[in-house]
């Protein structure tokens, strides 16, 4: 049993040197081979970049380049003008009206605390009473929340609160 235990003490450290002399000889490689290799290469991409500057037909690709870049600029206006990405347009003032007066006719009776909360609500109108909870639908409003003291109902993009 000691003796397993010494073998693999033994292999552990031999293990260990091991993987040290190659980390080291990694990072050898990589700060005394690779790293002038790399910075000769920026120093010669940044000498072809000078001579590349004087050369005429550079000056033409320079002049075309900037006519592209003109032509980018012409298209990208004209396509930003007309609003692509905008909300459509929707007559909800109607819609808003008749949110308003069916909101008006719920009264909140009282709220069921718990893990999934209640709520009793009142239509005036109906005479009718609900028992509903979160995501529950009263015609076309949706029962968004339920709290202690209030209930949030949501109406398409409107969101009305009723209080005890």
């Amino acid at each position: 049993m000691d003796f397993n235990r010494l073998k693999l003490a033994r292999i552990n450290n031999i293990l260990a040197v091991l993987f040290l002399l190659v980390l080291v000889y990694l990072l050898y490689d990589l700060f005394v081979f690779t790293a002038p290799r790399i910075s000769d290469s920026i120093k010669k991409l940044g000498t072809d970049i000078i001579h590349e500057d004087s050369s005429p037909q550079n000056a033409k690709q320079k002049s075309s380049d900037i006519s592209v870049a003109r032509q980018l600029d012409y298209y990208t206006q004209k396509i930003g003008a007309k609003n692509l990405f905008k909300a459509s347009l929707v007559e909800e003032s109607s819609n808003t009206t008749i949110a308003a007066t069916e909101a008006q006719t719920l009264i909140l009776k009282g709220v069921i605390a718990g893990r999934n909360p209640q709520a009793v609500i009142e239509d005036t109108k109906t005479q009718k009473t609900y028992f509903v909870v979160k995501n529950d639908k009263i015609g076309d409003i949706i029962i968004d929340s339920v709290e202690e003291n209030k209930v949030k109902l949501k109406l398409g993009s409107e969101i009305f609160v009723l209080t005890l």
